[in-house]
């Protein structure tokens, strides 16, 4: 749980970061960094538009089955430089470690959706 907000593989990452710039007429400036961010100019109430927009995340199996992830989950308020801002964490993959080619969804996810009523775990032994 050492993510958090979402961990991209290079490849999404970059395809996000150029449909966030589209979206917000290119003033978003993403860090390509661990731990990196995407910051806004100004606050996130500012960008209503952009909180229609999620991740629809496919699981490993050819069952079609997915979950849809608001953007807005990974979106907070935050002071940079003395400035009110609006970031949103996702961050780059590091390609040379294992695993860098799954998503990773961090506490941001976990601590907005009650899982308890939108899904049933099994825990494999």
């Amino acid at each position: 749980m050492d993510f958090r907000g979402i961990g991209l593989p290079s490849r999404s990452y970059s395809r996000f970061v150029n449909l966030l710039q589209i979206a917000t007429n290119g003033t978003a400036s993403c860090a390509n960094i661990q731990g990196g961010m995407c910051a806004l100019p100004q606050t996130c109430n500012n960008y209503q538009n952009l909180w229609q927009y999620s991740f629809r995340v496919a699981f490993n199996s050819n069952d079609g089955q997915y979950i849809v992830v608001p953007l807005s989950i990974f979106a907070q308020n935050k002071e940079l430089q003395g400035l009110a801002s609006c970031v949103i964490y996702v961050e780059k993959l590091d390609e040379t470690l294992a695993n860098s080619q799954s998503i990773v969804i961090g506490q941001m996810f976990f601590q907005s959706i009650d899982l308890a009523y939108f899904a049933n775990f099994t825990a494999k032994q």
